[in-house]
């Protein structure tokens, strides 16, 4: 029996797939039972765009040359590339809930994913100045992206990487 727990222990960020592809209604499935992540009253303040076939070709391309030829590679193997976006508020305190929100979606989405065979990649950081992939995304002012993920079908045999633990087994809790 799969546990909460070994998934959470077992999930791992997966940079090789099969060439098949993900089909439509399982990734629908998925971002559906996704968005029952915490968010700031329930404000669900994520947006997604799937991208595959030339689309995806066109993202890998931008991806290649506004962030690394690494992380081209990464995405043109999946099938699929996921980007998650967040809207964009002016206070501060709302931005950085809807932010915090969007990331708990896309770790629902990675363990959602495993359950099903699906291993993801999730890069995350500033996108604020690729200016062609947030045309090809369609990500305008109002948003900003969480995430790209790259999704396939895990490649039997290839080197699942284990995450560095940076805590001890035991965490410390410094007061009670």
């Amino acid at each position: 029996m799969t546990t909460i727990r070994s998934m959470i222990l077992d999930s791992q960020p997966i940079q090789d797939y099969t060439a098949q592809p993900v089909p439509q209604e399982l990734i629908m499935e998925i971002l559906d039972d996704a968005v029952w992540a915490p968010n700031h009253r329930n404000r669900e303040p994520w947006s997604f765009r799937y991208a595959t076939a030339a689309v995806q070709k066109r993202l890998v391309k931008a991806i290649a040359k506004e962030r690394s030829a690494e992380l081209g590679s990464i995405m043109e193997r999946a099938a699929g590339i996921l980007i998650v976006a967040a809207r964009r508020e002016k206070d501060d305190h709302i931005a950085g809930e809807d932010y915090a929100a969007a990331c708990c979606q896309v770790r629902n989405v990675q363990l959602l994913g495993w359950s099903h065979g699906i291993g993801m990649y999730w890069e995350a950081g500033a996108f604020s100045d690729c200016k062609e992939i947030l045309s090809l995304a369609d990500i305008g002012e109002h948003e900003c992206v969480v995430g790209l993920i790259a999704i396939g079908y895990c490649l039997r045999g290839s080197a699942v990487q284990r995450q560095v633990r940076l805590h001890s087994p035991t965490l410390r809790i410094e007061q009670w």
